[in-house]
This record gives C-alpha cells, structure tokens and sequence, in this order.
C-alpha cells in the first residue's frame, strides 16, 4: 500500500464525528464510495474474527 501525505488521525475523527454509526462502518462505507468514486471495477476484502 502506498503512503499518504494526511493527516490520518484528524481524519478518523472527522468520520468519527460526521456519521451516526461505529466507526469501523464508517471507514467501510467510505472505502467503498471511494472505490465507486474512482469508477473500480473490482474490489476485496479479508475478514478476520476476534475475541472480545
């Protein structure tokens, strides 16, 4: 993955407080409406279970 020049703490925390969900799907929702934004044609992703 490639780096990026942001800010990501501000960042997380705009989502955080932008959207009424969890974060995490926050960040889900805007990953994939960068995807589509960018007109992908194809995506993945890799779920892993945890322990609480």
């Amino acid at each position: 993955m490639g780096e990026t020049r942001v800010d990501l703490l501000p960042l997380l925390e705009d989502l955080r407080d932008g959207y009424p969900g969890a974060l995490e799907e926050t960040i889900l929702t805007e990953i994939v409406a960068n995807a589509l934004d960018s007109s992908s044609n194809r995506g993945s992703s890799i779920s892993a279970s945890t322990s609480r």
